[in-house]
């Protein structure tokens, strides 16, 4: 069952995840990195000087260059009970991009419970690419992503369970034994070459939260200069100076429209669907 975490149990979740990003901003002070906090997270920055209300998670964004040093210097840097899981530190993880895990803590989401990688309340850090500048190009490309990542999906079979469209449930349960014989990893790897592709080539957009959405769902309008993430700014996020793009209006407003607009009451709900939560374990 999915739980409804609200009051005292969402704010020490959000106090955790705050704690981790903090130490997150510190080893890129050390290292020299520049990263901007992302989505929501820039959102409720914007609007709230910190957490969205009733959101339960940090998104972080990284130019890849910027991204692949964290993860290759970054853990020798972070306390011991924080780990940055990436498909190649963790193979049973399927995602393709990082989170840094607090161990000693439990959270568990409910369709990905069935797997063994490492878990525990977290940040997301998401590696931003260049697209190609050409518009029949980045079809191609969000063509790519989009069927590598209903490939991988396919080698879970409680995402298989929990897809709506019975077409699509369909069409996942053809695909498991396929996703199960490449692997995660592998089709990870063939992900990533799809996406680093473009970076240097002169290409000069990015989609920016190219993992938060469906790529087969971005269009033009979602595009920005890549280079807004290389101008960042400190900005207040609960009480404390976080680094963010500091042209943050083209970002949200490319991202998510009208971004100072409140969602309707029944919208305001976590998107996260957590089974289990420990704060310590």
């Amino acid at each position: 069952m999915v739980l409804d975490i609200k009051g005292d149990d969402l704010k020490r979740l959000q106090e955790i995840e705050l704690k981790i990003l903090l130490e997150f901003d510190k080893v890129c002070s050390k290292l020299g990195l520049n990263y901007s906090i992302c989505g929501g997270t820039l959102i409720g920055a914007v609007r709230h000087k910190g957490f969205i209300p009733w959101d339960d998670d940090i998104d972080v964004a990284m130019l890849r260059e910027d991204y692949e040093k964290f993860i290759a210097e970054g853990q020798k840097l972070l306390p011991d009970n924080l780990f940055i899981q990436t498909y190649e530190s963790d193979k049973e993880y399927i995602h393709n991009f990082a989170k840094i895990i607090n161990l000693s803590t439990k959270l568990i989401e409910r369709d990905t419970r069935n797997q063994k990688s490492k878990n525990g309340i977290y940040i997301d850090i998401f590696p931003i690419d260049a697209i190609s500048d050409n518009r029949f190009r980045r079809k191609i490309d969000n063509f790519l992503v989009s069927t590598i990542y209903k490939v991988k999906n396919s080698s879970n079979i409680l995402w298989i369970k929990n897809t709506r469209s019975r077409t699509s449930r369909l069409i996942k349960y053809i695909m498991f034994p396929l996703a199960k014989c490449i692997g995660t990893q592998n089709l990870n790897r063939l992900e990533t070459y799809v996406k680093v592709r473009n970076n240097k080539k002169g290409n000069k957009l990015t989609y920016g939260d190219y993992y938060l959405f469906p790529s087969y769902g971005f269009e033009n309008m979602n595009t920005m200069p890549v280079d807004i993430f290389k101008e960042t700014q400190r900005i207040t996020f609960e009480g404390y100076e976080v680094l963010a793009v500091k042209d943050w209006d083209t970002y949200l407003t490319a991202t998510y429209g009208d971004y100072m607009q409140l969602p309707p009451e029944e919208e305001r709900v976590s998107n996260h669907r957590i089974v289990e939560l420990e704060f310590e374990v």
